[in-house]
């Protein structure tokens, strides 16, 4: 179906520009990004530097969180931290 292939694609872009956001922010390797369970878990994690890591990925991906998006479950991890951004691009 297309419209799921186009869904998983947007998922995808989203999970890559978020892993390149979160290296550059926090001067770690994809390996460990992409084995995090937690945001938390990575080095260097602080509430400032998720702050660099919001403001960086929306304007990579051209996509605004509002207050509404931007929950403890939303910054809990990648997943659903892309979650976050792929249901706002849709």
């Amino acid at each position: 179906d297309v419209t799921i292939a186009v869904r998983l694609a947007a998922t995808e872009e989203a999970r890559n520009a978020l892993v390149a956001v979160i290296q550059e922010v926090l001067a770690v390797d994809e390996a460990t990004v992409r084995a995090a369970k937690t945001l938390r878990d990575l080095p260097h994690y602080n509430s400032f530097r998720l702050v660099e890591i919001l403001a960086a990925a929306e304007t990579r991906l051209g996509i605004t969180l509002n207050d509404e998006d931007i929950t403890p479950t939303t910054l809990h991890d990648l997943d659903s931290l892309t979650t976050a951004f792929t249901n706002k691009n849709t």
